[in-house]
């Protein structure tokens, strides 16, 4: 297990990390969301040992991070650590050399393996310069994962992606996890998480506002429902009498969203008497509706 204990880390008077605590297992993925600003490279450059925590501290399996072989560490930068002139398949053999006690031989299989599997292998022996934003990414990626690290962080793994790029480092990903690895990501596109992620962390100027598991957060009673119904007749008095509006409707079926004060039974009570009603679903609140929801209540509080 990972554990992040109250990290501080200031620019001057920026302060980037204001008392951060989480915690990650093995064999496990968690999504860091957040804001530009919010703390989220501040915080996976401070686990990767790049910056040096003000106080506050990290511990891998008990141990502090501080004393964890480098080895152990993967790390995706959002910006990319390849040298632009050399060729990409000369620079990962000789930074996974480093990162490991693998015979070379071990080393240009792995490699290999993981260019296949990222469909890059073409382009190993051109220059960064040379490469597409998202070809480039994979192969940043690939650079993280040939030494099989047990700690794999990630920022940003999906900027520049096309859809089929997308699903495959989505896929690798997810075995890195199913192979043991303790994997935490950042990212802006909230949509490519709803296959990716077991567990979700939000940050909001460089503290934890909500941290859970996703299927524990999809049942939160704290979180505004997306009902769909049937069209029932005069279906904007029914929605009127509880306030409500309508956000899409259809010929069939109307959506609207519930307030988390709002039993759903009693709109359901209501509708029936309005008309027959062969269908009524809570649908399963995205990631999305979970980031907005947390930055809400978080902002009314303060």
């Amino acid at each position: 297990m990972l554990e992040v204990v109250d990290l501080r880390r200031s620019y001057g008077s920026k302060v980037a990390l204001d008392g951060l605590s989480l915690s990650a297992t093995a064999a496990s993925i968690l999504a860091v969301l957040g804001a530009n600003g919010a703390g989220k490279t501040t915080m996976m450059r401070v686990m990767a040992k790049i910056l040096r925590p003000d106080s506050g501290k990290i511990l891998w399996r008990g141990q502090p991070i501080d004393k964890v072989p480098s080895s152990s560490i993967g790390y995706l930068p959002e910006i990319s650590g390849l040298y632009a002139e050399q060729h990409v398949q000369e620079q990962l053999e000789y930074f996974t050399a480093l990162r490991c006690n693998r015979s070379s031989l071990w080393v240009r299989q792995r490699i290999h393996a993981l260019a296949e599997r990222l469909s890059i292998s073409q382009f190993l022996h051109r220059s960064p310069r040379d490469l597409s934003k998202g070809t480039l990414q994979k192969c940043n990626l690939l650079a993280a994962l040939a030494h099989a690290p047990e700690i794999l962080l990630l920022d940003e793994p999906f900027s520049g992606l096309d859809p089929e790029s997308l699903q495959l480092v989505t896929e690798l990903t997810r075995e890195q996890a199913q192979q043991g690895a303790m994997v935490i990501l950042s990212t802006h596109r909230i949509e490519t998480l709803e296959d990716a992620t077991d567990q979700v962390c939000i940050l909001q100027a460089g503290r934890v506002v909500k941290t859970g598991k996703i299927g524990a957060m999809r049942q939160s009673r704290l979180l505004d429902r997306l009902v769909r119904m049937t069209r029932v007749p005069a279906y904007e008095e029914l929605l009127a009498r509880f306030g409500l509006k309508a956000v899409r409707v259809t010929d069939e079926f109307l959506e609207v969203i519930c307030p988390k004060a709002m039993r759903t039974s009693d709109l359901l009570k209501e509708a029936v008497a309005c008309g027959p009603i062969s269908h009524f679903e809570i649908l399963t609140d995205r990631i999305a509706e979970i980031y907005k929801n947390s930055i809400r209540e978080t902002a009314s509080i303060c």
